[in-house]
């Protein structure tokens, strides 16, 4: 691996002038400098490109590109535009913080791991922040991310470029809009690559008006396209195992709109009941979600918060072995 290798950030855009001088601040912010931003801006109709301009920094690239409303399409071009030997992906509606970029490459030095992922804080204006976690490892296999869902975070995903070689770039059919990169993912872990996940929050996931609950029911439908797609290829699963994932999404929707609109979640956690009635934690979240008392939520969120810890922490031996095997070598 070079010591010093160049990191391509690839930020798509529309109308976000009012959020990306943030984004794009905390990539130039970075303890690690060797990177290039890739900025594809899809004819923003406010002040985007003057905002982007105000840096004056040689290393921003600006590609003005009509995506036809199909995300992927940017990524895409910014993928084949860019130069790096990793490639850096953020919506520009999120920021990461200044050791990010250091805190990535650290891991590939000492991994075999081709794609990495980290935490991000979940910033909203009507909530809390909460920790969105990627991982465990453990579910970052082909069967675990179809059955178990999503494990990577796009705007904390970091890869190497070999990885496009091998399977080709992001999907731009508009059934996966919404969900094009969890259907990448699949992709890469069926191909046997190797992801590995840092348990540290290196950035923030925005949450507001544009991004909410209505982009949450397109990517319900966005996600169970992308299950239903690789679900053909793997005859030997049975029909109980598709249930239950379906319902696991449903749950997962539940929670991603419970903050924003109480109403569309509730439906959310009925659909995955009937979907799978043995998933005891649906039950937990509806109690939670139909009682809409401000006390009993935040003990709810506390639970959640605090059982994921509580994992980290009992993995905690596996990491610390970890660490000893890279001082060895």
């Amino acid at each position: 691996m070079n010591n010093n290798p160049l990191i391509s950030v690839v930020i798509p855009t529309f109308n976000h002038a009012h959020l990306i001088k943030k984004c794009i601040k905390s990539v130039i912010n970075q303890t690690y400098q060797n990177f290039e931003i890739l900025i594809i801006n899809n004819f923003s109709q406010d002040n985007t490109i003057e905002v982007i301009d105000s840096f004056k920094d040689e290393r921003i690239k600006i590609y003005n590109y009509k995506n036809d409303g199909i995300i992927a399409k940017a990524r895409n071009l910014g993928i084949r535009e860019s130069n790096g030997e990793y490639i850096a992906f953020l919506d520009s509606d999120d920021s990461w913080y200044e050791s990010k970029l250091i805190n990535i490459l650290e891991e590939f030095r000492f991994s075999n791991a081709d794609v990495i992922c980290h935490n991000m804080n979940v910033i909203s204006f009507e909530n809390p922040p909460y920790i969105m976690y990627s991982g465990p490892q453990k579910n970052a296999t082909f069967d675990n991310l179809l059955f178990q869902g999503n494990a990577l975070i796009l705007s904390a995903t970091v890869l190497h470029k070999n990885v496009i070689n091998k399977v080709g770039f992001f999907s731009e059919e508009k059934k996966f809009i919404t969900a094009e990169d969890y259907e990448f993912w699949l992709r890469i872990a069926k191909e046997n690559l190797q992801f590995s996940f840092i348990n540290k929050t290196l950035g923030e996931y925005l949450i507001h008006q544009n991004n909410a609950t209505k982009s949450f029911e397109k990517n319900y439908e966005a996600t169970k396209s992308v299950i239903m797609e690789h679900y053909k290829d793997i005859h030997f699963l049975n029909k109980l195992k598709l249930r239950n994932r379906l319902a696991l999404l449903s749950y997962t929707s539940g929670r991603n709109c419970e903050r924003t609109n109480r109403k569309k979640a509730i439906l959310f956690f009925v659909k995955s009941i009937k979907k799978n009635p043995l998933i005891i934690k649906t039950y937990i979240a509806l109690f939670f979600c139909i009682c809409n008392n401000k006390y009993l939520n935040n003990v709810y969120f506390l639970i959640l918060k605090y059982s994921r810890n509580f994992y980290f922490n009992f993995t905690k031996v596996n990491i610390i072995k970890q660490i000893k095997q890279r001082k060895l070598k």
